[in-house]
Protein backbone atom coordinates (compact mmCIF):
# COMPACT_ATOMS: atom_id res chain seq x y z
CA UNK A 1 0.00 0.00 0.00
CA UNK A 2 3.04 2.27 0.11
CA UNK A 3 6.30 2.76 -1.68
CA UNK A 4 9.41 4.86 -1.83
CA UNK A 5 10.50 7.14 -4.63
CA UNK A 6 14.23 7.46 -4.99
CA UNK A 7 16.17 9.58 -7.43
CA UNK A 8 18.86 8.25 -9.75
CA UNK A 9 21.48 9.89 -7.53
CA UNK A 10 20.24 7.75 -4.63
CA UNK A 11 21.33 4.58 -6.42
CA UNK A 12 24.56 4.44 -4.40
CA UNK A 13 23.32 6.10 -1.23
CA UNK A 14 24.96 4.06 1.50
CA UNK A 15 22.68 5.37 4.23
CA UNK A 16 19.58 4.23 2.31
CA UNK A 17 21.25 0.87 1.71
CA UNK A 18 22.05 0.44 5.40
CA UNK A 19 18.55 1.47 6.41
CA UNK A 20 17.00 -1.14 4.12
CA UNK A 21 19.07 -3.87 5.79
CA UNK A 22 18.11 -2.71 9.28
CA UNK A 23 14.45 -2.30 8.29
CA UNK A 24 14.35 -5.81 6.89
CA UNK A 25 16.00 -7.27 9.98
CA UNK A 26 13.43 -5.41 12.11
CA UNK A 27 10.67 -6.89 9.98
CA UNK A 28 12.19 -10.35 10.45
CA UNK A 29 12.32 -9.89 14.23
CA UNK A 30 8.74 -8.59 14.35
CA UNK A 31 7.55 -11.69 12.45
CA UNK A 32 9.50 -14.19 14.58
CA UNK A 33 12.09 -14.73 11.86
CA UNK A 34 15.10 -13.27 13.66
CA UNK A 35 16.78 -16.63 14.08
CA UNK A 36 17.19 -17.13 10.36
CA UNK A 37 20.12 -16.03 8.23
CA UNK A 38 19.68 -13.07 5.94
CA UNK A 39 21.19 -13.40 2.48
CA UNK A 40 21.40 -10.22 0.41
CA UNK A 41 21.44 -11.19 -3.24
CA UNK A 42 21.85 -9.28 -6.46
CA UNK A 43 22.70 -5.86 -5.12
CA UNK A 44 24.85 -3.47 -7.08
CA UNK A 45 24.75 -0.48 -9.41
CA UNK A 46 22.68 -0.62 -12.58
CA UNK A 47 22.97 3.03 -13.62
CA UNK A 48 25.52 3.70 -16.37
CA UNK A 49 28.43 6.13 -16.35
CA UNK A 50 26.35 8.57 -18.41
CA UNK A 51 24.01 8.85 -15.40
CA UNK A 52 26.92 9.69 -13.11
CA UNK A 53 28.16 6.23 -12.13
CA UNK A 54 31.70 5.78 -13.48
CA UNK A 55 33.70 2.71 -12.36
CA UNK A 56 35.36 4.59 -9.49
CA UNK A 57 32.01 5.55 -7.97
CA UNK A 58 30.68 2.02 -8.37
CA UNK A 59 33.83 0.59 -6.78
CA UNK A 60 33.50 2.96 -3.81
CA UNK A 61 29.90 1.84 -3.29
CA UNK A 62 30.80 -1.82 -3.66
CA UNK A 63 33.59 -1.74 -1.09
CA UNK A 64 31.58 0.41 1.34
CA UNK A 65 28.63 -1.98 1.19
CA UNK A 66 30.94 -4.95 1.66
CA UNK A 67 32.50 -3.26 4.70
CA UNK A 68 29.05 -2.69 6.17
CA UNK A 69 27.51 -6.06 5.35
CA UNK A 70 30.50 -7.99 6.69
CA UNK A 71 30.56 -6.18 10.03
CA UNK A 72 27.09 -4.82 10.91
CA UNK A 73 25.64 -6.24 14.13
CA UNK A 74 22.69 -5.48 16.37
CA UNK A 75 21.96 -7.19 19.69
CA UNK A 76 18.20 -6.77 19.25
CA UNK A 77 17.63 -7.77 15.61
CA UNK A 78 20.78 -9.60 14.49
CA UNK A 79 21.07 -13.34 13.93
CA UNK A 80 22.01 -14.77 17.33
CA UNK A 81 23.67 -17.88 15.84
CA UNK A 82 26.13 -15.55 14.08
CA UNK A 83 27.11 -13.09 16.90
CA UNK A 84 24.12 -10.87 16.01
CA UNK A 85 25.41 -10.00 12.57
CA UNK A 86 22.68 -8.53 10.37
CA UNK A 87 23.69 -10.30 7.15
CA UNK A 88 25.11 -13.79 6.74
CA UNK A 89 25.78 -13.92 2.98
CA UNK A 90 26.04 -11.35 0.21
CA UNK A 91 26.25 -11.49 -3.56
CA UNK A 92 27.27 -8.62 -5.83
CA UNK A 93 25.42 -8.08 -9.09
CA UNK A 94 26.83 -8.93 -11.52
CA UNK A 95 29.52 -11.15 -12.90
CA UNK A 96 28.54 -10.18 -16.44
CA UNK A 97 25.30 -8.61 -17.66
CA UNK A 98 25.05 -7.33 -21.22
CA UNK A 99 21.99 -5.15 -20.48
CA UNK A 100 23.23 -3.55 -17.23
CA UNK A 101 27.04 -3.83 -17.43
CA UNK A 102 27.94 -1.11 -14.89
CA UNK A 103 28.54 -3.59 -12.05
CA UNK A 104 30.19 -6.29 -14.15
CA UNK A 105 33.18 -8.00 -12.59
CA UNK A 106 34.34 -9.74 -15.76
CA UNK A 107 34.17 -9.57 -19.52
CA UNK A 108 33.14 -13.08 -20.51
CA UNK A 109 34.16 -12.52 -24.15
CA UNK A 110 37.79 -11.83 -23.24
CA UNK A 111 37.91 -13.73 -19.96
CA UNK A 112 39.40 -10.65 -18.27
CA UNK A 113 38.39 -8.93 -15.06
CA UNK A 114 36.93 -5.46 -15.46
CA UNK A 115 38.40 -2.61 -13.40
CA UNK A 116 35.60 -3.29 -10.92
CA UNK A 117 36.47 -6.98 -10.96
CA UNK A 118 40.03 -6.07 -10.05
CA UNK A 119 38.78 -4.06 -7.06
CA UNK A 120 36.59 -7.02 -6.07
CA UNK A 121 39.55 -9.43 -6.34
CA UNK A 122 41.78 -7.17 -4.24
CA UNK A 123 39.06 -6.76 -1.60
CA UNK A 124 38.41 -10.47 -1.28
CA UNK A 125 42.15 -11.24 -1.24
CA UNK A 126 42.47 -9.00 1.85
CA UNK A 127 39.75 -11.07 3.54
CA UNK A 128 41.92 -14.17 3.08
CA UNK A 129 44.91 -12.59 4.88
Amino acid sequence: AQGMLWEITDHDNLELFRQQVVDFRRWMAKHDQRDKPLIVTEFGILMPAEYGFPPERVAAFMTATFDYLLTATDDEIGYSADPNRLVQRLLWYSLSDSVYPTGNLADLQTGQLTSLGQVFAAYTAKLQD
